[in-house]
Parts: structure tokens; sequence; C-alpha cells
């Protein structure tokens, strides 16, 4: 009744559809991964705020102040952070002591003086992440792994601050 030319030809629709089958599990997983990760990339910015304050660093004898800009900044050359937050875990980590970094941070309100930025608008300290080596504590004895790390790069007039007493924002570039 059935020719094998027949059965050749349904076992070729069965393969086909497998694979078509296979193909949309498969983008579906990865749609669902990217998801995730995406997800997963996401930071809690007020969390990361409180960390930032809490980060450890030692300061060299090269700190310099700008005044060339609307905002008072310090820059400091050959800064060993002790703690920063991490890109991976999201939190305070401890950084390795032989990775020197430049920073520049603005000054505190107390030492700005005179109007610096518009109206509505005060002096905010950016973020870049940096490669940085930090200690993992997660795989058996501690050791150092490849990271990055949040340093303070600039300081730059942030408008929309209604009030003075408004929390400065974030700024990661």
């Amino acid at each position: 009744m059935f020719s094998p030319l027949f059965s050749l030809f349904s076992t070729r629709l069965d393969f086909h559809r497998l694979r078509t089958n296979l193909a949309r599990w498969s983008l579906l997983f990865t749609l669902l991964l990217n998801y995730g990760i995406g997800a997963d990339l996401e930071y809690d910015y007020d969390e990361m705020t409180k960390a930032l304050k809490d980060s450890q660093m030692i300061h060299s004898s090269d700190k310099t102040l700008s005044k060339s800009r609307p905002c008072l900044e310090i820059a400091d050359k050959n800064v060993t952070f002790l703690k920063a937050v991490s890109r991976k875990t999201k939190k305070l980590v401890s950084v390795s002591p032989l990775q020197k970094y430049d920073v520049a941070f603005c000054a505190s309100e107390d030492e700005q003086k005179g109007p610096n930025c518009a109206p509505e608008s005060r002096c905010t300290t950016v973020y870049k992440w940096k490669p940085a080596l930090t200690r993992a504590d997660f795989f058996g004895p501690s050791m150092f792994v490849q990271d990055e790390i949040l340093v303070p790069t600039g300081c730059m007039c942030f408008l929309g601050a209604e009030r003075e007493d408004d929390p400065a924002p974030l700024i990661i570039l």
C-alpha cells in the first residue's frame, strides 16, 4: 500500500518538522535567557549610592583642586581602592591593593564657594566602570578575579534639582 518513496518523503517531513520545532524552542530559550540576563543587569541605584558612600580608598599626595569648571573638583592620581562597588556582584567588595586609579570628584558643598551651577542644578560626581581585580570569596579560598568597579572620574552640573536638599543622582557613564 505504501511505497518506499512515500515513506522516505514522510521521514523528510518529520525531520523538517523536528528541525523547525527545535529552532523555535532554541529561539524561545535564547529570548528567555537574554531577558533573565537583562533583568539581572538592572541596578538598584539607592543601594549602589549607599555602597558608594562606604567605599574606601587611600589617597595619594598628588591631590589637586581644579577651579576651571563651575564645580570645584578634587583630582587625585594613583589612588588605591580598598573597597569599591563591583559590577558583577553590585555590592561593596575588596579590591587588589596593587592597582592604582586616577580619580576626580566634587568637593563637599561646604568647600564650594559662590554660585557654581545654574539655578535648580547642583554639582554631582560622575562615575565610570574601570577594570579591577576584586576578591571573590565564593569559590572556596579567597582569590582575586577580573571585574569592574565604579571609580569617580569627574564633577559636573546636574540640571533638575528642584530644591537645594534634593539628593544628587548617581551618574554612571
